[in-house]
């Protein structure tokens, strides 16, 4: 967790690229920033520089780096350029499986009807996947609600092993026979 210089420019995401993390580009993503490496961060501008740490390229070791996997998390006030909506849709995945296994492939060729059905298949097999990631991300919401919006005394924090933790006191109390329950 990197501590803020200044509220309000922590992060921007731009309609071409984004995001930048830092109005000095502190961390700056570049497009298909998975395949090339034209990301680079030079901590300073926005963030201080955690304790400890003495390089501005502490985060990736080097200036320039490629992505390969990024989560960022918000937490308090946002302003309107921190998200970047186009569409704000539920669908319904079970209708739209429904309208696929309704979908005829009868008056094609055999081939393209082959080629239609391994792929109304795949789609359906990927809702299955998909609707686990969601499941994922709806307990990982609950999660961060759930533990942002509580009091302060409800939340225990520990050292481990020189990793600090935190936890609830209502997780510690699920096994009463514990040390931690009774304490």
């Amino acid at each position: 967790k990197m501590r803020s210089k200044s509220d309000g420019l922590e992060v921007f995401h731009g309609e071409n690229y984004g995001p930048v993390f830092g109005c000095g580009h502190d961390l700056f993503i570049s497009s298909e920033s998975n395949i090339n490496n034209y990301s680079y961060s030079q901590i300073e501008s926005c963030y201080f520089i955690p304790p400890g740490e003495t390089d501005v390229h502490f985060l990736t070791g080097s200036k320039n780096f490629t992505v390969s996997e990024i989560e960022v998390f918000c937490f308090g006030t946002t302003n309107r350029y921190l998200i970047c909506n186009d569409k704000n849709e539920n669908v319904s995945l079970e209708n739209e499986i429904l309208k696929l296994k309704e979908l005829s492939t009868d008056d094609f060729p055999v081939e393209i009807k082959t080629a239609v059905d391994e792929e109304k298949e795949s789609l359906i097999a990927s809702k299955d996947v998909l609707q686990k990631q969601i499941r994922a991300f709806e307990l990982e919401k609950h999660f961060i609600d759930t533990f942002v919006k509580g009091e302060t005394k409800d939340i225990i924090h520990f050292n481990v092993g020189g990793e600090i933790m935190a936890v609830k006191r209502s997780t510690l109390g699920r096994f009463p026979n514990s040390v931690l329950a009774k304490r």
